[in-house]
C-alpha cells in the first residue's frame, strides 16, 4: 500500500507530529505492516515533508531523521517518479495523477471534497481505483488498511479467480520490490513435469503476472530440479520457456538448483516469497498460480522479513547450483 502524506501534515503549531499520532513506532508498524511513504523529493531543500520534520525540536527530529534513513534504506520510502505525491488536491480530480491508496492530511479538507466537514476519514472512488482519505492519526483505523489487516493472514479459498488473487494479495507489493525471492522446493519439477506444457507451470504464471507490474532487478529461484534433467538441459529449457518474459529493469534470474530435496526441505520446509522487505508464506507455494481458479484452499500469512529467512538463503546457497538466465 502506498500512504501520500501532505507537508503541513507534519509540525503543526497546534500539536507535535508525534503527538498527532500517538507515537512514531506506530507509524513505523503501518509502514512495514502494509506500505510505503511516497514523497515528491528526498533532498531536504526541495522536500515538504523533509522540512516540517526539520523544522521539529531536536528529539522529535532525530528519532524521524533516523526512522526515514532507515526507511529509504528498506525501499520503503520512495521517490515519486516526478509525480507530485504530497496531496494538495482541490477536487477529487487532482489525486488522480498520484499512486497512493490513502492520503493522510492534517485537516481533510473535506469540503473541497463534498463531504462533511466533521468527516476526518471516507474513501474516495475514481473509476477502478480506491483511495482513502483519513487523519494521518487515523491511518490504522482506515479502510485501506484495515482490509489489508484482514487479508494478512486469511487462507485463500478455494474457487478464487488467481487474478483475484494477485490483485488483492501481491500486486502492490510486486510494485515496490526491487529484489525478489522465491523458495520453493518443488517449483522446478513441476515446470518441467509436462515439458510440452511448461508455459503452465506456477512457475511461469507467477513470472507473467510479475512482469507486469514489478521492476526488480534480481528475480531468485531456490527449488529442486537436477534429479529431473542435468543441469545443462534444466538452464537451456529454462532460457527458451522464459525467453518470452519481458521485465522492464531485470538484470538477471538466478536459478539455486539443489540436488538434494531432503537436505533442502530441511533447511527451508515452507514454501514462501521475498517482496523486497515484506514475505508471503503460501502453503501450496507456485502450484497455486498453475491454473485460472485456485483447486483448492492454500494457507496465506504475510509478514516482514526475518533474520531467519537470510540464514536460510544462506544455507540453500551452499546446497545448491547457481544458475544465471536472461
Amino acid at each position: 500500500m502506498n500512504f501520500a502524506v501532505e507537508p503541513d501534515g507534519i509540525g503543526s503549531t497546534k500539536t507535535s507530529f508525534l503527538q498527532k499520532l500517538k507515537t512514531i513506532a506506530g507509524f513505523e508498524r503501518v509502514i512495514n505492516e502494509h506500505g510505503v511513504l511516497l514523497v515528491e523529493d528526498m533532498d531536504a531543500c526541495k522536500s515538504g515533508l523533509l522540512k516540517k520534520i526539520v523544522s521539529l525540536p531536536v528529539e522529535e527530529r532525530k528519532a524521524w531523521l533516523e526512522l526515514i534513513k532507515q526507511l529509504y534504506g528498506n525501499g520503503q520510502i520512495r521517490l515519486s517518479n516526478g509525480v507530485s505525491c504530497v496531496c494538495k488536491a482541490e477536487s477529487v480530480e487532482e489525486l488522480e495523477a498520484c499512486p497512493a491508496d490513502v492520503f493522510c492530511l492534517e485537516e481533510n479538507r473535506a469540503g473541497c471534497l463534498g463531504k462533511p466537514e466533521d468527516q476526518f476519514s471516507f474513501a474516495v472512488r475514481l473509476g477502478d481505483r480506491n483511495f482513502d482519505i483519513t487523519m494521518l492519526e487515523w491511518v490504522e483505523e482506515s479502510q485501506t488498511v484495515q482490509e489489508l489487516r484482514e487479508l494478512s493472514s486469511k487462507p485463500l479459498d478455494k474457487g478464487t479467480e488467481i487474478k483475484e488473487i494477485w490483485r488483492k494479495r501481491f500486486s502492490r507489493l510486486a510494485g515496490i520490490s526491487n529484489i525478489v525471492q522465491v523458495v520453493d522446493s518443488y517449483a522446478l519439477k513441476r515446470h518441467f513435469k509436462k515439458p510440452k506444457a511448461a508455459e503452465a507451470s506456477g512457475l511461469f504464471r507467477f513470472l507473467q503476472y510479475l512482469a507486469c507490474e514489478c521492476d526488480a532487478e534480481v528475480i531468485e529461484l531456490y527449488s529442486c530440479g537436477q534429479d529431473v534433467i542435468t543441469r545443462e538441459e534444466l538452464k537451456d529449457r529454462l532460457d527458451k520457456s522464459l525467453y518470452s518474459l519481458d521485465f522492464s529493469k531485470l538484470k538477471s534470474i538466478e536459478v539455486f538448483d539443489s540436488t538434494d530435496i531432503k537436505k533442502t526441505k530441511e533447511i527451508e520446509h515452507d514454501r514462501w516469497i521475498r517482496f523486497g522487505h515484506h514475505v508471503v508464506e503460501l502453503g501450496w507455494g507456485l502450484q497455486i498460480f498453475e491454473k485460472d481458479v485456485l483447486g483448492r484452499k492454500c494457507s496465506f500469512s504475510y509478514r516482514t522479513l526475518d533474520p531467519a529467512d537470510s540464514r536460510s538463503i544462506r544455507e540453500l546457497r551452499r546446497v545448491s547450483n547457481q544458475i544465471t538466465l536472461k
